[in-house]
């Protein structure tokens, strides 16, 4: 993702998109990003906010819609029951536009951890300061190149403890970078936080880099991502994932395919068919 080294990131953007438009079609408690709005371009709120046009934008991207919702509300349980468990580290991997530490945690005794593109982390400052939005005083902004960089050397350059239990949300990025660098960073999450630390990730299924592209969505996501410069680079074998995770230091403790994902977070009714090529993963540190 050499553009990142430039611009911020469109999937980023895409992904606020997509929960500005489930904040304002379905509202909280189910979609409760109600930030997401104020980081976009003045033109692309007013179509959200404007019903017709809302609808019309989540029809023409229903698959997409549905799964990011989705992830954000599982990631969200993830980060509040980290923090009921006395977590006291959220570290957010490729955060882009996230607003976890905004709308959750800005009162909460945790530190949180924001790692990502330079690019991506400035735009979403200048939307933020434009919206009156301030940083909460525990959020951290890390700088890194996940291909480039060495996430080790970077987080412990930070007042980031890798002696303490933490939350790791690591959501739409491992299907961007090499196998190198989900192999650095699991490894940095195993070496590096305390033994019962969590990491929540989600993942390509490998076959469709082998050109099985018969899952729902899998035909028009692959095209998309690639049209704006940022094609999938990595998969995982779900029939090996338990294997994959052992090897690394890890235990698997939940796994969601695509429609039990939806079955989980999607109330019937309120969201159309999210994409199934995806997997959901939490692990916790041997």
């Amino acid at each position: 993702m050499t553009r990142l080294k430039t611009k911020s990131s469109n999937t980023a953007k895409l992904t606020c998109y997509q929960r500005a438009l489930g904040h304002a079609e379905v509202g909280s408690p189910i979609a409760n990003d109600y930030i997401a709005l104020h980081l976009l371009s003045p033109k692309v709120r007013a179509e959200i906010i404007d019903a017709g046009k809302r609808r019309a934008h989540i029809n023409r991207v229903s698959p997409t819609y549905s799964y990011i919702n989705a992830r954000n509300m599982h990631m969200d349980r993830m980060v509040l029951e980290a923090v009921e468990k006395g977590f006291a580290q959220i570290v957010i991997l490729g955060a882009g536009y996230d607003t976890t530490a905004h709308r959750l945690l800005s009162d909460r005794d945790v530190q949180v951890y924001e790692v990502d593109a330079p690019t991506s982390q400035a735009d979403k400052k200048k939307y933020l300061a434009a919206a009156g939005v301030s940083a909460p005083d525990n959020l951290h902004y890390i700088p890194i190149d996940f291909n480039e960089q060495s996430l080790r050397d970077v987080m412990l350059a930070s007042p980031y403890d890798p002696a303490l239990k933490t939350q790791f949300i690591w959501e739409g990025v491992t299907y961007y970078i090499s196998a190198e660098a989900v192999d650095a960073t699991l490894a940095f999450i195993q070496e590096s936080s305390a033994t019962g630390s969590i990491v929540a990730f989600d993942y390509i299924y490998a076959d469709v880099f082998s050109g099985n592209l018969s899952y729902y969505g899998a035909e028009e996501g692959v095209a998309y991502v690639a049209s704006v410069g940022e094609p999938f680079t990595y998969g995982i074998e779900t029939e090996t994932l338990t294997e994959f995770l052992e090897q690394r230091g890890f235990t698997l403790v939940e796994h969601y395919t695509g429609p039990e994902f939806q079955a989980r977070y999607l109330p019937e009714g309120r969201f159309p068919r999210a994409y199934e090529y995806m997997g959901n993963v939490v692990a916790v540190v041997k």
